[in-house]
């Protein structure tokens, strides 16, 4: 099993679009109450941990997310997953030959949309969609997981599509419990296999999006690849999940509460097919983790197989 540490040199944390203010007080609520409940699955924000700042790297700056985080405090906001930034986010930055990401609608059945992006080379062969974390604490597909899962794979030309669950930022209907949820990640699928045509098409999530995955991924034929990041072990089932024959990576760090490294250990050996991957220091939350658990992300997506360019 692959581990992945950061160099001896970064000191700083990750740069990232990180640097939210205190939860929304039933949140809070929750995190005061029952740390150790399901229901806080997905979460990006630690109350000990509201903000990280961008940090000096050899050969300049690495970017983790889709804006850049000031230090001047007095910009930063109070907000939720999926409300505001720090601050009102400058373009996005982009790396040489990414594509930019495009808004798109997702049609669920004949009454519910899902606001989501594409981003789309002209000569895609494959594609991901990326699922976010949960839906009922903040999880969006503006989470800084995501966004860097997109950034890496966007950036080896492969096709992405992140969207946000029902009833989460512009999507229609309210959260299903985790079974809608499913219709979601498959409707996605079915956008991105359409816009690339002959391409192959793989499925990301993390934490409670890592689940919606496997389960998705486990009975979807056209399925290339599967990608469990920080699944969380310790509170769902996912005694399901079987080989697919295809690309499959599980990654999470040492000190993830919610995927507990013993658990994850015998996860992956009863599993030795899986692509397995933990990022050393990192939580569940992976802050201060983000390259790294893109150095994991990027080694699974080269591995995914390729289609006819459209």
């Amino acid at each position: 099993m692959l581990g992945l540490f950061d160099s001896a040199d970064d000191a700083g944390p990750e740069a990232g679009p990180v640097g939210l203010g205190p939860l929304h007080p039933q949140r809070h609520g929750a995190l005061e109450q029952r740390l150790q409940s399901p229901d806080i699955l997905g979460l990006t924000l630690a109350p000990s941990a509201s903000a990280q700042m961008t940090g000096d790297r050899p050969g300049g700056f690495v970017f983790e997310g889709s804006i850049e985080v000031g230090t001047d405090t007095a910009a930063v906001q109070q907000a939720g997953q999926h409300d505001h930034w720090t601050r009102e986010a400058p373009a996005r930055i982009l790396m040489a030959a990414m594509i930019p990401e495009q808004p798109v609608t997702i049609a669920v059945g004949a009454d519910l949309s899902l606001e989501a992006r594409l981003a789309l080379p002209a000569s895609a062969t494959a594609g991901v969609v990326i699922c976010h974390p949960h839906p009922l604490y903040g999880g969006d597909m503006d989470n800084p997981v995501v966004v860097r899962a997109q950034e890496v794979c966007a950036e080896l030309g492969l096709a992405t599509l992140r969207f946000n669950f029902r009833g989460v930022g512009a999507s229609g209907g309210v959260h299903a419990g985790g079974v809608g949820e499913q219709d979601d990640a498959a409707a996605a699928l079915d956008t991105l296999a359409k816009a690339i045509g002959d391409g192959a098409v793989a499925i990301a999530g993390y934490s409670f999006g890592s689940r919606i995955a496997a389960l998705v991924g486990s009975r979807d034929g056209r399925i290339g690849g599967i990608a469990l990041i920080a699944p969380p072990l310790a509170m769902s089932d996912f005694g399901f999940f079987e080989d697919r024959h295809v690309p499959t990576l599980a990654v999470a760090g040492t000190r993830d509460q919610y995927c507990p490294l013993d658990a994850f250990e015998q996860f992956m050996a009863a599993r030795p097919w899986l692509i397995g991957a933990t990022v050393d220091g990192a939580d569940h939350f992976f802050f201060g983790k983000l390259f790294p658990l893109g150095e994991a992300v990027a080694g699974w997506a080269r591995r995914l197989p390729r289609g006819s360019a459209r």
